[in-house]
């Protein structure tokens, strides 16, 4: 996809809502900007579900995505933003 927007994010995958979706199984490589800090992380995900327009017809097209042989140093940054963003009192 050429530009989508996170929904969700986890130290396993995301959820994007995007202009077009892919088929399942399908490796695509995403560059994610972590505000606040500057810049992007480049890694690979797979596609491993498909919003259903019939059930979530406000996040239509929309897909799940399962990183990728994902590297350490980008793994990690990934960790800490979520850790960064939990609301208070989460523990996951």
């Amino acid at each position: 996809f050429s530009e989508g927007k996170v929904l969700n994010i986890s130290a396993v995958g995301l959820l994007v809502f995007a202009d077009k979706t892919y088929p399942l199984g399908e490796i695509l490589n995403i560059k994610l900007s972590l505000l606040p800090k500057p810049g992007q992380i480049e890694f690979d995900a797979k596609v491993v579900w498909l919003v259903e327009r019939e059930l979530q017809p406000q996040i239509y097209p929309g897909m799940g995505l399962e990183f990728y042989q994902i590297d350490t140093e980008t793994q990690k940054k990934i960790v800490e933003f979520v850790e960064r963003n939990l609301p208070l009192g989460s523990t996951t």
